[in-house]
């Protein structure tokens, strides 16, 4: 497609309007206000949906006072996916280099390790020169290479998924992951009989756990279901609880995600026996804040209170590190989210719509999925207060956001509050038409 002038230097999603825009004070309506755009149109610039301007970033920076640079950086790691072509170009370049190949590792098995990484990793055929100067095998040079710096580089890989599936969706996380995970199963076999095996097979499990969530976000769920037990199976061979806690943890999220409070309160009360006595703060919170919206959907309101109170007391104390589940640390803003969803799910929709608003003002902004999931439970509560306009609002938003993130499930409730409109005497309002208009857009998008 041909650029217009207008496009040219014009930013889309990942970048760091939304993150500027708390940053410095202002809320989305007044910047939209301020720069002569409708406040759905500066959503999708937010979100990426839509390129953003030149001139709307230079009124933008001016607004807040910042350097356009600003507004343009990233929000999202990101991982760069290799070509079949540029592949080729590698293999080649490892097989012409022998030196590379037949020398003695030197300092730690860099060079090595970096072959192997890029030929197991990234894909690569083996190279014929695989034979070192001694003429070790290829496992027996892969249980010399896979060490504490392979590992590392490893484990710094896959936080950065980790990263991308929380800021940038599932649909992004989800390119290349199925690869990624039968490459870490290989490095894994490879890694049996040494020492590196219990820290190849914890990063096995948390690859599998990051897959079973982006398969659930993308509502496969029997796939999902299915890399959950593969990653709770390894997390026990280990014996690790906060491992095997952790699958349980996101087990349980799954499910109730397909209206299963029940058996989601089986697997996150499950997790919290396996965790009992250990110090796993953050593990502990996404546990309670599960537990607390898993009651909520069984209508059990007295257990669900005592949950996310639970969940605050929990809150790990400024400075700890990151636990091994690499789950997010829990925010405030977080906590409070998690009582509007709740209290959505009971029913009490002006409370729930006040504790949103005071969550979304803190909300880490980089969380787009997050964020849409609770534009669109508040539109739910617009709806049971019966105000159209901010229900409609409210649709619209989340639905942008969550098609830049790729969440099919916030898509999928919105698309469930669109059937409710239809039902009711508003169907024929111009709103609800436009919104089954978005809808329609997005299947079209998809086929």
């Amino acid at each position: 497609m041909r650029q217009s002038e207008n496009d040219v230097g014009a930013v889309t999603y990942p970048n760091r309007i939304g993150y500027c825009i708390k940053k410095y004070g202002y809320t989305y309506t007044e910047v939209a206000d301020a720069i002569g755009v409708a406040r759905r149109t500066l959503s999708y610039y937010i979100s990426g949906e839509r390129a953003a301007p030149r001139y709307c970033l230079e009124k933008i920076a001016r607004l807040l006072g910042c350097e356009i640079e600003e507004l343009r950086g990233s929000q999202a790691p990101s991982i760069q996916i290799l070509t079949d072509e540029q592949k080729k170009m590698l293999s080649a370049l490892l097989s012409q280099n022998s030196k590379l190949l037949t020398e003695e590792p030197r300092n730690g098995a860099t060079d090595t390790a970096q072959q192997l990484l890029l030929q197991q990793i990234l894909g690569l055929p083996e190279s014929p020169h695989i034979l070192s100067s001694t003429g070790q095998s290829h496992t027996q040079q892969s249980h010399r290479i896979i060490n504490e710096q392979f590992i590392s580089i490893l484990e710094s890989d896959l936080a950065t998924r980790w990263e991308l599936y929380h800021t940038a969706g599932a649909a992004r996380a989800f390119v290349g992951l199925d690869t990624y995970v039968k490459e870490m199963t290989g490095l894994s076999r490879l890694a049996q009989g040494t020492n590196s095996y219990p820290r190849m097979q914890a990063l096995l499990t948390t690859a599998y756990q990051l897959q079973s969530c982006v398969l659930r976000d993308l509502m496969e769920y029997r796939q999902s279901h299915i890399a959950y037990q593969k990653a709770f199976d390894v997390a026990q061979e280990l014996n690790d609880p906060e491992l095997m806690a952790s699958a349980l943890q996101r087990e349980g999220i799954t499910l109730i995600q397909q209206d299963k409070p029940k058996e989601a309160i089986i697997y996150l009360m499950g997790a919290l026996n396996i965790i009992e006595g250990y110090n796993f703060p953050t593990l502990r919170v996404h546990i309670f804040q599960g537990l607390s919206e898993a009651h909520a959907k069984a209508n059990q309101e007295q257990e669900s209170q005592v949950s996310v109170d639970q969940a605050e007391e929990a809150q790990p104390q400024q400075g700890q590190g990151q636990e091994r589940s690499l789950l997010r640390r829990v925010a405030p803003a977080s906590i409070d989210a998690q009582k509007g969803v709740n209290t959505v799910l009971l029913r009490d929709h002006h409370r729930a719509i006040a504790l949103i608003d005071q969550s979304l003002k803190t909300y880490d902004p980089s969380i787009i999925r997050g964020r849409a999931r609770l534009i669109a439970q508040r539109a739910e509560a617009y709806l049971g207060l019966g105000t159209l306009d901010a229900c409609l609002t409210d649709a619209h938003e989340a639905l942008s956001l969550a098609k830049a993130a790729g969440s099919n499930k916030t898509i999928a409730r919105v698309k469930t509050l669109y059937t409710k409109l239809t039902e009711s005497s508003w169907r024929k309002e111009q709103g609800v038409i436009q919104l089954g208009m978005a809808l329609l857009e997005k299947n079209e998008e998809s086929s």
